[in-house]
């Protein structure tokens, strides 16, 4: 693969362009789809442009996990990056985000990622005015800082941090990182190669989009039709499920929506067969047009994997119904051609 960070130096100039504009800190905040790339953003910019780079990363939700859990993760970072052979005991948020202070250097150009941030407090209702408190008092005025708060459920962030009242006017950026484009997908998986048809091409990202993390599976020498079997319909394909563990499919929903994933994956099942109006669904689904399903297609739209269409009438004017659409490759792949053989891949 040629390219093996393609599509990213716009974001990467905007994030360097933070030290030159200010003085004090940078709170940075980042969505985008699972495996898109966020944390793979990150650890280039830190790496390859602060002089120190920090990494914290919320443990995967699970049944019976609490907060101890995530602050033990915490504090086992804290502890390696501090060189000390045991882990630091943190018992809260604000102990947690005070042992991380110390740890920063007095000078230079430091990023501190805390990535998929929802899952780190999402066992603490208030860890977000945590969050805000440290920020404040903490690391606002420190020169050369950038801290990011990142994660792939984008409507924890969006309610909780960039449309709350409380971080008015504290985040520097807004990154909301898109699937790569056609040019930047072929340039990430074939490079320069001239050996691949178009076709061929547009045949795999039909069924992967502009995800990286599912385009670096690809095999650039292999067929289309090669790499959809090896992927999608072996028991241990990366697009169906990799290493014995949950399906990807399923991952999506039970990362990104925890515990509601299953009226998520209802939602992406109802609309693999074609768009539909949001009164459409509720008849598919059993739920009233005045309950909460606008707020899940809101989520699933925040989250990237749909799109609200406006109806357009044959005059050109537009119309008052919208229609929803499932906008991403895979699930659409998914549902139409590998979840009705699931059974017969697993074996």
């Amino acid at each position: 693969m040629a390219d093996e960070f393609a599509g990213r130096s716009v974001q990467l100039k905007r994030l360097v362009g933070l030290w030159r504009r200010r003085k004090g800190g940078a709170l940075v905040t980042c969505t985008g789809r699972r495996r898109v790339g966020k944390s793979r953003l990150f650890q280039e910019f830190g790496e390859r442009h602060a002089d120190v780079f920090f990494q914290f990363q919320g443990l995967p939700p699970r049944q019976e996990q609490t907060d101890a859990d995530q602050l033990r993760h915490f504090g086992e970072r804290l502890a390696e990056y501090m060189g000390l052979d045991e882990p630091l005991a943190v018992k809260s948020w604000t102990q947690a985000f005070a042992l991380l202070e110390r740890l920063l250097p007095e000078a230079g150009k430091t990023v501190v990622l805390l990535d998929e941030i929802s899952w780190m407090g999402r066992h603490d209702k208030d860890f977000a005015g945590k969050i805000k408190d440290a920020w404040d008092t903490r690391f606002a005025r420190r020169s050369g800082l950038v801290v990011v708060l990142c994660g792939s459920v984008s409507t924890w962030i969006e309610k909780n941090i960039i449309r709350h009242t409380g971080f008015l006017d504290r985040i520097a950026a807004r990154i909301e990182l898109p699937e790569l484009n056609l040019a930047e997908s072929s340039g990430l998986v074939w490079g320069a190669a001239t050996g691949v048809s178009a076709m061929e091409k547009l045949r795999m990202l039909a069924v992967t989009g502009g995800v990286p993390g599912y385009l670096e599976q690809l095999d650039p020498k292999a067929s289309a039709a090669e790499n959809i079997r090896r992927l999608c319909f072996e028991p241990e394909g990366g697009l169906f499920r990799k290493g014995g563990r949950i399906d990807e499919f399923d991952a999506i929903f039970n990362d990104v929506f925890a515990r509601r994933a299953d009226i998520y994956r209802k939602i992406a099942l109802a609309l693999s067969g074609g768009s539909k109006t949001l009164s459409e669904l509720s008849g598919v689904l059993g739920k009233t047009r005045a309950g909460y399903l606008s707020h899940y297609l809101r989520d699933l739209e925040i989250a990237g994997f749909l799109r609200e269409e406006p109806h357009f009438t044959v005059g050109g004017g537009e119309g008052k119904v919208s229609h929803f659409r499932l906008s991403d490759n895979y699930l659409r792949f998914y549902l139409k051609y590998i979840e009705p053989r699931k059974k017969q891949i697993a074996g």
